[in-house]
């Protein structure tokens, strides 16, 4: 007969007692934490899943906080831009309206307006996020746009500072986003059509391609005047600065006649202008042609007898900066006039210049939308004393010039609008696929806490059934056990 003896039952009880122990810790851990497994080595298999389910995870929580990065830019770029479309819609309805306001100062208080409205677009433009300027595309440290406004320029000249390329956040391995943009591509787009010239020098487009942007003068100014043959008429003392011819031999004529034989006193006029009298004390002698062009000549050293007409030739120079650079006029059909403030050259073709004066150039398309509003205000000003009809023309170019800025920055909304909706649409699948990741991560690493709580009852009371057990079988005296 086999017997159990009473040490041999307590070892049994303690060992099975021991391995309950060790699953009871093993649940309270998974009560806690929530969790299957405490150590990977517990389940190999599964635990390579939850790594790699947590990979994943991270991957795509990483994608959503890049998302979030680059939709705030985004929507402050596409709200600012709606702002600055906005206002090229007034300044469009301004240059619609200048026509009508007869006075000058209604008109006076539309350049004003255009004022303020340049003022808000450069702040649009100069705009940041986060300390970085969202037009310098990717110099973001760098503010894109300076306004230089010298007494050479006939309109402030906008100099963009920034990079020609956009800067572009990295979403995921295959897509990137535009988060900084090139100022130049949004504000300052242009075309470039002819070149034109209003004024009356006889200064016309050379044959060139000019590189020279939105308005600028052309100053001709006179410099010298010759007389030929032997009239023994001079320059007067006031010729350099005072006369207003300029050209070839044969462009301009005096017509003198001595009516005193002796070279003393006559008639003179200039090119079929008034005859004015002279004599021999004239040394600055005033004369104006049939074009109010004026010649200054000197009279003392006429030739006696001499009647007939006089050749000329007067030369003078070219200037696009207020005269700070200037070139000698050649009369060719094909002269380059460089800026010396923007750097940008004009050709002028200088063959049929006639007079000195200003011609004011327009580079017709060149006008970017900041170009455009300078040179509203400035019609608004009629600061070139254009005729009404000329001004009419001129303020529906300014309108043809703000509706292709504004076409410009309704085009990026669009392009940055798709780009937020195509975030939109990744911001959505990545919570989607977050949700379906967690949720199988849950199914394999998380703990059923229900079915957890219940084994742990049945371990405790399967413990105490022992305990009770061992607590009888030591309980026998000698007696039971021989018996």
């Amino acid at each position: 007969m086999f017997r159990i003896t009473p040490f041999s039952a307590a070892q049994t009880t303690i060992f099975q007692n021991r391995n309950h122990v060790s699953r009871l810790s093993k649940l309270q851990y998974q009560a806690s934490s929530g969790l299957k497994y405490s150590r990977p080595s517990e389940n190999p298999i599964e635990n390579r899943t939850i790594s790699r389910l947590n990979r994943t995870l991270d991957s795509l929580a990483t994608q959503r906080a890049r998302i979030n990065d680059v939709q705030q830019p985004l929507n402050n770029s596409v709200t600012n831009l709606i702002q600055a479309n906005d206002l090229l819609t007034r300044a469009k309805q301004i240059a619609l309206e200048a026509p009508q306001a007869l006075t000058e100062g209604a008109r006076e208080t539309l350049a004003a307006e255009i004022d303020s409205i340049v003022t808000r677009l450069q702040a649009i433009g100069n705009s940041q996020y986060q300390d970085r300027y969202l037009y310098s595309g990717a110099a973001g440290d760098t503010e894109p746009f300076q306004f230089i406004d010298d007494a050479g320029l006939a309109i402030p000249f906008v100099a963009y500072e920034g990079s020609s390329l956009s800067a572009e956040s990295v979403i995921s391995e295959s897509i990137a986003i535009e988060t900084a943009f090139s100022g130049a591509d949004i504000f300052m787009q242009r075309g470039r059509g002819a070149t034109m010239f209003i004024g009356t020098t006889g200064a016309v487009a050379g044959t060139g391609t000019d590189s020279e942007i939105g308005r600028a003068n052309l100053a001709v100014s006179h410099t010298l005047t010759t007389f030929l043959g032997g009239s023994g008429v001079s320059a007067g003392l006031d010729s350099a600065d005072g006369d207003s011819i300029i050209g070839a031999v044969g462009q301009h004529q005096l017509t003198l006649t001595d009516t005193s034989g002796t070279g003393s006193a006559g008639t003179v006029s200039l090119n079929g202008g008034p005859s004015v009298a002279w004599n021999n004390t004239n040394t600055n002698l005033e004369l104006t042609g049939l074009n109010g062009e004026k010649v200054f000549i000197d009279t003392t050293s006429i030739t006696a007898g001499f009647s007939g007409n006089v050749d000329m030739e007067a030369t003078g120079t070219l200037s696009t900066d207020d005269g700070a650079t200037e070139i000698a006029i050649d009369f060719s059909a094909n002269q380059v006039v460089q800026n010396s403030i923007t750097g940008n050259v004009t050709h002028v073709d200088s063959s049929g210049v006639l007079y000195a004066g200003n011609e004011s150039l327009e580079y017709e398309g060149t006008a970017d939308a900041f170009t455009a509003l300078f040179e509203l205000r400035d019609d608004l000003l009629n600061d070139r004393g254009l005729d009404n009809a000329d001004l009419s023309e001129s303020l529906q170019r300014r309108f043809v010039d703000l509706q292709r800025a504004s076409d410009r920055i309704l085009d990026v909304v669009g392009e940055q609008s798709v780009a937020l909706q195509q975030l939109d649409q990744m911001e959505v699948q990545n919570e989607n696929q977050q949700l379906d990741l967690s949720s199988r991560l849950s199914e394999v690493e998380s703990a059923d806490l229900a079915k957890v709580i219940v084994e742990m009852q049945s371990v405790q009371t399967t413990m105490q059934f022992n305990y009770a057990a061992l607590s009888i079988v030591q309980s026998n005296n000698l007696l039971d056990f021989l018996g």
